[in-house]
This record gives C-alpha cells, sequence and structure tokens, in this order.
C-alpha cells in the first residue's frame, strides 16, 4: 500500500488552509457528527487516518459540504487558486479506495485529468508548472501499474483497459510534445516514455509462438 510521503502531507495542509473560508451547513455537521463520525475506523491503515479521527471527519465535512468549493476545483488548472483543493481531494479519495481495480483506474482517471491539465498549462509556457504536471502524471501511470498487480478477479480485462488508456495518453502527449516550449520537450518525453511502460510489458508478456519439434 502506498505509503504518504512528506510532500503529499505539505499538499493536503496547504489545501486545507485554502479550505478555511469554506463553511458547512449547520445541517450538514449534525448529520455527519451523528452518522458519519462514530463509523470512522480506529485502525491506523493509512498515515491519513492515523492524524486522527476529528481532524479526518473535520475535513470530510468541508469536502461534503454544499458549498460546492470542492465541486468547482475539479475545473481548477494549474496555477489557480483551487488546484490545491483538487488535488487533496484527489489524494484522500484514493486513500479511501480499497479496491485494487478501482484504484488502478481512479489513478488512470488522475493521469487522464493531467493530460487535459497539461493541453493548457502548455500554453502559459510556464516550465515549473508543465513539470510539475507531467512528474504528477508519471507518478499515476506509476502507481496504476504496481495496483493493478494487486488485481485478482478480471485481471485481464482491466490490464487490457489501462492498456487502451495509455496508448491513447501516449499519442495525447506526443501530439502536445509537438507544440512545448523547447525547455520543456524532456518533460514531456518523459511522460511519454512512462505512458508506454505498460505497452512494452504486455509485449514481454505475450506468449511466444511455439516452435515445432523437428521429426527425428
Amino acid at each position: 500500500m502506498k505509503q504518504f510521503s512528506e510532500h503529499d502531507y505539505k499538499d493536503i495542509i496547504f489545501g486545507l488552509k485554502k479550505l478555511r473560508s469554506v463553511h458547512a451547513s449547520d445541517t450538514l455537521k449534525q448529520q455527519v457528527r451523528t452518522a458519519f463520525i462514530p463509523s470512522l475506523p480506529l485502525m491506523n491503515y493509512s498515515p491519513l487516518l492515523s492524524m486522527g479521527r476529528l481532524v479526518f471527519s473535520t475535513l470530510l465535512v468541508v469536502l461534503l459540504s454544499g458549498t460546492g468549493v470542492v465541486v468547482a476545483s475539479q475545473k481548477s488548472q494549474p496555477g489557480d487558486a483551487l488546484y490545491p483543493i483538487k488535488k487533496v481531494a484527489e489524494k484522500i479519495q484514493l486513500s479511501l479506495t480499497r479496491n485494487p481495480t478501482a484504484k488502478t483506474l481512479l489513478h488512470i482517471n488522475n493521469a487522464e485529468k493531467r493530460i487535459e491539465e497539461l493541453q493548457k498549462t502548455i500554453q502559459k509556457e510556464n516550465r515549473e508548472e508543465i513539470k510539475n504536471v507531467t512528474t504528477d502524471y508519471e507518478s499515476q501511470v506509476k502507481d496504476a501499474l504496481r495496483e493493478i498487480k494487486k488485481v485478482q478477479e478480471d485481471k485481464k480485462d482491466v490490464s487490457n483497459e489501462v492498456n487502451q488508456h495509455l496508448e491513447n495518453q501516449t499519442q495525447n502527449l506526443q501530439d502536445i510534445q509537438k507544440i512545448a516550449p523547447t525547455a520543456s520537450v524532456v518533460d514531456v518525453q518523459k511522460a511519454i516514455e512512462t505512458s508506454k511502460t505498460r505497452e512494452e510489458n504486455r509485449l514481454e508478456d505475450s506468449p511466444k509462438p511455439s516452435v515445432p519439434l523437428l521429426e527425428q
């Protein structure tokens, strides 16, 4: 299971600071206190939950609020005020997803988001933002490939779906690279190489045709 890194914690803390101005309704707070908080697990199966039920439930109150901030953050782009909230929501969703298939596809979906962001970020020619997006793309793909090894049921179907997504992402990244600033070409190339990883593994895993034995 992936452990939260120091960078992950910094992202979460930064996102929480952004959420200070968000207020959940009194009705929602009461619903969460009476129906949800008592059911929160006590075991420390992830660093996030080990922060304590109170902190975690407070965060959920904000995320589940009817203000629309989290929903609005899904359309944010690198550099936007709501973008850190978008990333924090992704991390929390991943930490709460236990099914390997669902978690694999969630990582792939996040990778898709990074490509969409890259298509817009590339136009601003901000090398730092481009590098951050491509780095996170690589991380999402690598995590998906690690998670898929835990899949037990319908693994072939899940692998085929992941492969198809990665093939499409490779093409999209190659198109993006054509218009990328010179200084960012190498960052996009690294993302392309990562997107091809599963394709190469698939070829390696394919059964080799048997060679008939020569008759004596």
